[in-house]
């Protein structure tokens, strides 16, 4: 199958952001304070957004070992995934909607590109699922996991950032340590 080698290798990277995510959650996490609203939610989209990524790597594999054609393992996989992203999509922004109300948010802009992301990969998949501008092909499939390890980049960085914010009684300089 066309691109097999480059799926694997998406599919080890999707790993290892998922672990990275599970000790930047354990370490990162200060003794006494709860887990607030937003730090579960970037926790929830940093791992989701890993083991999409990692399923949507596997995916194709399915139907090639049935036999279907190229043209219909990457229609099919295009498809899935666009539904899948559409579906996000919705579930994500309802939530991020309560949480700006409740001022429980900071980084809309942050989610603003996600969100332009997600869409972005939707309309592609929908495009090479349908054969519309696309000949349901590996191109735009391998186009949309990339996006997926954008977005999963940016779930860390923003995890991370939201992990280690600065308090102010952090920003302190002990003396003779400048």
């Amino acid at each position: 199958m066309e691109g097999s080698d480059v799926l694997l290798g998406i599919t080890e990277v999707s790993i290892a952001f998922a672990g990275f995510t599970s000790i930047v959650g354990v370490l990162g996490h200060r003794e006494g304070e709860g887990w607030g609203p937003e730090y579960r939610l970037r926790l929830w989209l940093m791992i989701e957004s890993s083991l999409a990524t990692l399923f949507f790597s596997l995916l194709p594999f399915v139907p090639f070992h049935f036999a279907f054609t190229e043209t219909v393992v990457w229609a099919s996989a295009s498809a899935i995934m666009a539904i899948f992203l559409f579906i996000h999509l919705i579930i994500v922004g309802s939530r991020l909607r309560v949480l700006y109300r409740q001022r429980q948010w900071s980084t809309q802009r942050f989610e603003s590109l996600n969100g332009g992301l997600i869409l972005l990969t939707v309309v592609v998949q929908s495009m090479n699922a349908l054969a519309v501008g696309f000949d349901r092909s590996f191109g735009p499939y391998l186009l949309g996991l990339i996006l997926l390890l954008a977005l999963a980049s940016m779930h860390f960085v923003a995890l991370l950032v939201a992990v280690y914010r600065l308090t102010p009684d952090d920003a302190q300089i002990p003396p003779g340590d400048d």
